[in-house]
């Protein structure tokens, strides 16, 4: 959630980020950081958090940078739900599009460097969820949604690595702002559960067969920008009322998830077959979006026990020491180092 109003980031080049801009299906595009001139034939494909977009992430310029002696490049998407359309997407629309952007780019990349390229997903914050659903969902989606039955299903293209930086829980997201208060924009512990029991009972009464608009007077009252149209289904998927009894579909990572949960989820990958290489998992130990009460390196070691040392980079996986959700802000330089040489590392394993 974090990502919507982190405004203190590090500056960006004054001069302009060298580029390519990919259009990979209709109105839908994708950003190529083009640094140094070295055969580039491998994607590192990011998807960022809720409210996210091209050019909101800025430890891409350091990671694209990083890479620039690699035949990595790195590359951002815009999906539907980019920027303020995260409050009607899915994350079965959100994969959809990823999978079209990682064909486009493989058949780019063979028509301009001759060779078969890997794909690596990244995700960050919310992102996580499309890039797990990505990996750990039916291949490909079972069932047609009925809130959204143009959207044409197609079997997804298998990757060769996926990295989650800043997995959070939104509706742990949720609780603890409705415990401690919104510190965006200063609203109370009970003003903001005031507004969010509204939205619910708003989001309850709504048909489930097509999408319904939450009202606006509410949506803006909850650290949500007031440009921000939210629908019932997608604020339910995302504050998950029913779990951890019974998690909607955003909830992967809430830490009081049941073994058996994450047995269907994190346990579901391998046999999934979509992701060919190794889960990495980097949290940040100063991430204001995840609760006080959670044990972050207690809950990665649930993660890779579900997950499976077949699939789960023991070696990688980490809390990183003094990080923030986006790892963005201007004295947090060795924290977001740190990050960029982890990722620059992990995918020198996969090109070896």
């Amino acid at each position: 959630m974090e990502s919507l109003y982190n405004a203190k980031t590090e500056p960006w080049p004054q001069d302009g980020e060298p580029g390519i801009l990919h259009h990979y299906a209709t109105r839908l595009t994708a950003f190529e950081f083009t640094v140094g001139q070295r055969h580039k034939p491998h994607t590192l494909l990011f998807a960022g958090g809720l409210g996210d977009g091209i050019g909101t992430n800025r430890y891409l310029h350091d990671l694209s940078e990083a890479l620039a002696g690699s035949p990595w490049s790195v590359v951002q998407i815009h999906m539907s739900s980019s920027f303020d359309g995260w409050g009607t997407g899915s994350l079965t629309r959100d994969t959809e599009e990823l999978a079209s952007c990682i064909r486009h780019l493989a058949k780019y990349k063979l028509r301009k460097h001759g060779t078969s390229s890997k794909t690596v997903l990244m995700g960050q914050s919310t992102g996580c969820q499309d890039l797990f659903f990505y990996i750990s969902a039916p291949n490909p989606h079972p069932h047609r949604l009925p809130y959204d039955p143009a959207l044409e299903l197609s079997m997804r293209p298998s990757i060769e690595g996926a990295i989650l930086q800043a997995a959070v829980s939104d509706r742990e997201a949720y609780l603890a702002i409705m415990k401690d208060g919104c510190p965006w924009d200063g609203q109370s512990a009970e003003e903001v559960t005031k507004f969010i029991n509204a939205m619910k009972d708003e989001a309850l009464k709504a048909p489930t067969d097509h999408d319904v608009l939450l009202p606006s007077e509410l949506t803006t009252k909850v650290c949500a920008p007031g440009s921000t149209p939210i629908n019932a289904r997608r604020f339910l998927s995302l504050l998950s009322p029913e779990s951890p009894e019974d998690p909607r579909e955003d909830d992967f990572f809430s830490s009081d998830l049941s073994d058996a949960r994450l047995a269907q989820t994190f346990g579901a990958i391998r046999d999934r077959g979509v992701l060919k290489g190794k889960l990495v998992v980097l949290q940040g130990s100063d991430d204001p979006s995840m609760p006080s009460w959670i044990d972050k390196a207690g809950l990665l070691a649930r993660w890779a026990k579900a997950t499976g040392d077949e699939i789960w980079d023991h070696e990688t996986s980490t809390v990183i020491p003094g990080a923030t959700h986006t790892v963005d802000e201007p004295d947090r330089a060795g924290p977001r180092e740190v990050l960029v040489q982890t990722v620059a590392k992990y995918l020198s394993g996969i090109h070896s």
